[in-house]
């Protein structure tokens, strides 16, 4: 079970998620997950953290675009660190 969570909240931001994700990768702690939270992107945003070849790594795309609020509330409960 990961010490650490980090959940990233999205919504067309292609430009930036490698970076977002390869900072988060990068940090000594490596007993860590990383959820990515997609609010129905139009972009390529999801393609993008889907090709991640890191277990630590997960994306979830909601089915409608629900605003920041929502997505961190209901993202929480899939962490376990």
């Amino acid at each position: 079970m990961p010490k650490v969570s980090v959940v990233i909240p999205t919504y067309n931001r292609l430009p930036m998620m490698n970076e977002a994700v390869e900072s988060v990768l990068s940090q000594d702690v490596e007993d860590l997950e990383l959820i990515v939270v997609d609010d129905c992107s139009t972009d390529n945003t999801v393609n993008i953290v889907k090709t991640c070849c890191d277990a630590r790594v997960r994306c979830v795309v909601l089915e409608k675009n629900s605003g920041l609020k929502k997505k961190l509330k209901e993202r929480y409960y899939l962490s376990v660190g």
